[in-house]
């Protein structure tokens, strides 16, 4: 009874993964930056030279973003 508990608990589980999967085709990805001293949440694929990007520890920043160097 233990096992086929926990077989349909995996199999839940991994139906549960695919259809988050799928939801985040459907979410552009956001970008949380400070343009023009004003935060804002935007679409990342509109991404500018200049704007600064504020990032969480536990956020994957945008692939658009280029590092750069302080001066």
């Amino acid at each position: 009874m233990i096992l086929l508990n926990a077989g349909f608990a995996f199999a839940q589980e991994m139906q549960a993964e695919r259809a988050v999967e799928a939801l985040a085709v459907f979410l552009p990805p956001t970008a949380r930056v400070v343009r023009d001293e004003v935060r804002c949440e935007i679409a990342a694929k509109d991404l500018v030279p200049g704007d600064i990007l504020v990032v969480r520890s536990s956020a994957a920043p945008p692939a658009a973003v280029a590092r750069q160097k302080r001066s």
